[in-house]
């Protein structure tokens, strides 16, 4: 029997080169929004505590939740994944840029480690700060690192 092949059109099943014709991936947060989340940082008290002690409703965004659910739920039943755009990390320190990417990203789901619960100085980790240094160290002056750390 010979498997029939037939084009998957489910939202998920997204190609690069029509991704970047369209936009309606992209969420930019807009000013009122940003303020919000400002306001949640100076007012929720989640300052004084670890990522993992905050939660959704320690961290109101009445204005933003309901624009967060219907990302998360493209993420989850969707094309499955959104990128939001605008967020101005440098004007918070990296605590509190991480304690708002945390909150924020509690309207998608419940943060679970990415990393391997085999290496102990990986297991906590459930937000990771990732930036792009490719103007520091253009690609071809990298050298590619690989580790096993079993």
């Amino acid at each position: 029997m010979t498997p029939r092949r037939a084009p998957i059109t489910a939202p998920s099943a997204w190609e690069g080169r029509r991704l970047r014709q369209r936009t309606d991936w992209i969420e930019v947060l807009a000013a009122a929004e940003l303020a919000e989340i400002g306001r949640a940082i100076e007012t929720s008290g989640v300052r004084e505590m670890p990522c993992e002690r905050i939660t959704k409703g320690g961290f109101p965004l009445p204005g933003l939740a309901d624009r967060l659910g219907e990302a998360a739920a493209e993420v989850r039943d969707g094309r499955g994944f959104c990128l939001l755009r605008g967020f101005p990390a440098a004007a918070y320190t990296v605590d509190d840029a991480c304690r708002i990417f945390w909150a924020l990203g509690l309207h998608f789901g419940t943060p679970v480690s990415q990393n391997s619960d085999e290496v102990a100085y990986v297991r906590s980790w459930l937000l990771a700060v990732v930036s792009d240094v490719t103007a520091q160290r253009p690609l071809r002056a990298r050298k590619p690192t690989f580790r096993c750390p079993l």
